[in-house]
């Protein structure tokens, strides 16, 4: 006797169906991400009432292998409050706030503090209160000019920095709005002899030559050869190490892409913080100490920036905000994605004693905070 069973073919090509559905949820499964509260170690409050108005820098032991005090400036009253690394403040100090007029950030490097203004670069002392000397580099030259902006600051082994580059153009004529975004946007330059380098081929994405995304600057943070930047309105992030170019997706879930700005809109004020707010955005970016991990953040887009029965904006500060880490080594963003919380401001985070900070309003806006968290 044999003992065979005819092959029913519709329950096999059923089974590889239902096979093939299974395989590709569990896929769509291991490629979702998980949305997070950001998990914060301990707070301080700081005598502040301006989160805007606050620099920060990190100083190190005289070895220069480890974290000593985090620096905080706070620009419109001249404090200065140095934090521990157990988070407890051990010295305020004030000087004349006049010392920071027209400050786009500090910094401080072999006993000298570094203030980058509009205009050129103060020497000071450490402690701020001694000018050394100032240094003229940001005048007007042909139809462009150049400034610190708010970047993450550091000089170099070479005394040499990252700066950002505009141009004297009417952006409401369309060519010279393609002319300006056509041009590289960041350039180096050194503080001995203030030679620019235009070897760092920053430029505006393809997308920005055209059209208008209200988006005038990259978002960057560079360390010797390490350059790291994106946009605003953009799904990709670049990494630079020396001449080693990476150009890095967002994930689809967190695309910062806009419609164009309409032109005619420039200069107003409303129209232009309203696209800003109903628009996703990449508000900052920053590498971690081991340099193997990309720091993301993005403010996230509100659906009514106006409200129509009273007329009144949403405060910037209100906005929903979250960060993205991209792991350099597994070459992937990590599938936790952090919420931050409410009243946050991403634009100045540092990593002090290998752990990331950050600033917050307090819920009634009137106290700075600044938090600790575990990453």
């Amino acid at each position: 006797m044999i003992l065979y069973q005819s092959f029913n073919k519709p329950l096999f090509i059923g089974l590889i169906v239902s096979c093939f559905i299974f395989i590709m949820v569990a896929c769509q499964s291991n490629d979702s991400y998980k949305i997070t509260p950001i998990s914060i170690n301990d707070s301080l409050e700081i005598n502040s009432n301006d989160v805007f108005r606050i620099y920060h820098h990190v100083l190190k032991t005289k070895d220069g292998k480890q974290d000593s005090l985090l620096v905080l400036v706070d620009k419109n009253t001249g404090r200065i409050t140095y934090v521990d690394k157990n988070n407890e403040i051990v010295k305020i100090d004030t000087v004349n706030s006049r010392t920071f007029n027209n400050m786009d950030d500090f910094l401080i490097k072999n006993d000298t503090g570094f203030l980058f203004l509009a205009n050129g670069v103060k020497l000071v002392s450490s402690d701020f209160k001694m000018e050394y000397s100032f240094k003229s580099i940001w005048e007007k030259k042909d139809s462009f000019f150049y400034y610190m902006g708010t970047s993450y600051p550091i000089i170099n082994d070479d005394n040499s920095f990252i700066e950002k580059k505009g141009a004297y153009l009417d952006i409401n004529i369309d060519s010279n709005r393609i002319s300006y975004f056509k041009n590289s946007v960041l350039t180096r330059i050194s503080l001995e002899d203030s030679i620019r380098k235009n070897d760092l081929n920053v430029f505006f994405p393809i997308s920005h030559h055209n059209d208008f995304y209200n988006d005038l600057y990259p978002l960057y943070y560079y360390n010797n050869d390490i350059v790291v930047y994106t946009f605003g309105h953009w799904d990709t992030v670049v990494f630079i190490n020396k001449n080693k170019i990476d150009s890095i997706e967002l994930p689809k879930t967190f695309s910062s892409l806009a419609p164009p700005f309409d032109i005619f809109k420039i200069g107003q004020i409303i129209e232009s913080k309203k696209y800003y707010a109903e628009n996703t955005n990449n508000t900052s970016i920053i590498l971690n100490p081991n340099k193997d991990k990309i720091f993301l953040f993005q403010t996230e887009k509100v659906e009514n920036y106006i409200d129509e029965a009273t007329g009144m904006t949403m405060d910037y500060l209100f906005r929903p905000k979250r960060l993205l880490i991209y792991d350099l080594k597994k070459k992937a963003f990590e599938k936790l994605v952090f919420q931050l919380p409410q009243n946050s401001f991403i634009t100045r985070e540092v990593f002090f004693n290998g752990k990331l900070y950050f600033l917050r309003f307090n819920d009634e806006k009137i106290k700075v905070i600044l938090l600790e968290t575990n990453l």
